[in-house]
């Protein structure tokens, strides 16, 4: 929404505005004059902008400054009502200066931990991780546990159906066992691999699959004959026993194509009844005449 509360089009040209850095530049600038950690009010900085930019009154409400903080808070510029140390330092720096960048980048890398490329594994089958992940880690972390509570110190829980989600990846239950031996920095608890071996051995054994129409025969030759032709190629056959098959093509479509390539089958429909697959035309009502 604009500063009047309209509603603004998401690729709307009025939400591209060239002077946004300098705007935001000059909310922030009053909170270099303050003492480090002093908190200063939104009200107290909206007044002190409309005192330095008396032409710009009409922008400085206690909305836009709002919103500007919040701005700077989830960047990490300000935090508690005050600029944050790398913050401080990037404003007082120049638009080119190599050093100031650098100094920049220093005090960021300071304020920032360090991320951690293990965790903890613990008897209730929870994956503690003190501290931020590397991306390769928490890849691998949330795609075998659900977050259970964030903070300083994740607490992510192993259940059978994270585990499951895992295992539909292409993941197996050894590379599982594999990831918390290799990341953790404590032992692995015995239920815990039972638990992954388990859900492992008794993943995939129903199997569902996508099929518009199946082929079944009673002479498993002339179904194999089927299958190796290039009608099967042709819409995808697919063999599940030694007299059936599956195709993810529309009936009619199997049908014709198997036709075509010299076969005689019939179709028929759930009940095993055969099926009128002529084409009947349009139906047009027609009018008595008066």
């Amino acid at each position: 929404t604009d500063r009047d509360g309209n509603t603004l089009a998401a690729l709307s040209s009025d939400l591209f505005d060239a002077s946004a850095p300098l705007t935001r530049r000059q909310v922030l600038a009053p909170l270099l004059d303050v003492p480090p950690a002093a908190p200063v009010e939104v009200d107290a900085l909206a007044a002190t902008l409309a005192w330095r930019h008396p032409r710009q009154l009409r922008r400085w409400t206690r909305r836009f400054v709002g919103e500007t903080l919040r701005e700077a808070r989830e960047l990490g510029m300000v935090a508690h009502g005050c600029l944050t140390g790398p913050a401080r330092l990037l404003l007082q720096s120049g638009p080119d200066d190599e050093a100031d960048a650098a100094a920049v980048l220093a005090a960021m890398n300071r304020a920032l931990p360090v991320p951690v490329d293990h965790f903890l594994v613990q008897a209730d089958l929870t994956l503690m991780v003190p501290g931020p992940m590397t991306p390769d880690l928490a890849e691998q972390v949330t795609a075998i546990a659900d977050l259970e509570s964030g903070g300083a110190a994740s607490v992510y829980r192993i259940s059978e159906d994270s585990l499951r989600r895992a295992l539909d990846t292409g993941r197996s239950g050894s590379e599982i066992v594999a990831l918390l031996e290799s990341r953790s920095r404590t032992p692995v608890p015995q239920s815990l691999t039972y638990l992954v071996e388990d859900v492992a051995r008794r993943h995939g054994s129903l199997r569902v699959g996508v099929a518009s129409s199946f082929v079944r025969c009673e002479d498993p030759a002339l179904l194999a004959a089927v299958l190796s032709s290039d009608a099967a190629a042709e819409v995808s056959l697919r063999a599940l026993a030694s007299t059936v098959a599956v195709s993810p093509a529309a009936l009619r479509e199997v049908v014709e194509a198997l036709r075509r390539h010299g076969f005689a089958p019939a179709g028929e429909d759930s009940t095993g009844t055969l099926v009128d697959l002529r084409s009947r035309g349009s139906r047009v009502p027609v009018r008595a005449a008066t």
